[in-house]
């Protein structure tokens, strides 16, 4: 997402931009030019968060929180960190909203940058 907010910026401000480097940025296409399987899997998750910030309210997470597997090679204290953040409602509202975000900033964001110099450094594709 930090590619379509760098690229909004610097279209809405290009007196106070100088140039653009986008490391691996989010393709404006990338949504649709995915597999339809990808797409039901990127809806099912937005519906799938709007139904963890319910559970979270209850505190269910407190007890056995989905995000935990995900931090055992971390230290201790980022592990501790994640899982209580996780454990809020307020966390899987954020992430459903910046999915949401994600599908609308797709299709907005500007696509010419005048005279700004851009560099973009992709991994590409295995």
């Amino acid at each position: 997402m930090g590619g379509f907010y760098a690229r909004s910026f610097a279209a809405r401000y290009p007196d106070e931009t100088l140039a653009l480097v986008l490391l691996d940025p989010a393709h404006e296409q990338q949504l649709e030019r995915l597999p339809a399987d990808a797409i039901a899997e990127f809806e099912q998750a937005e519906q799938q968060f709007r139904w963890a910030a319910r559970i979270a309210r209850l505190g269910l997470f407190r007890l056995s929180n989905p995000q935990e597997p995900a931090t055992t090679t971390l230290p201790d204290d980022a592990a501790d960190e994640i899982v209580t953040v996780s454990a809020s409602a307020r966390y899987w509202q954020s992430a459903g909203a910046e999915a949401a975000a994600f599908r609308q900033l797709a299709g907005a964001v500007p696509r010419e940058f005048g005279d700004h110099p851009v560099m973009i450094i992709s991994a590409g594709r295995d």
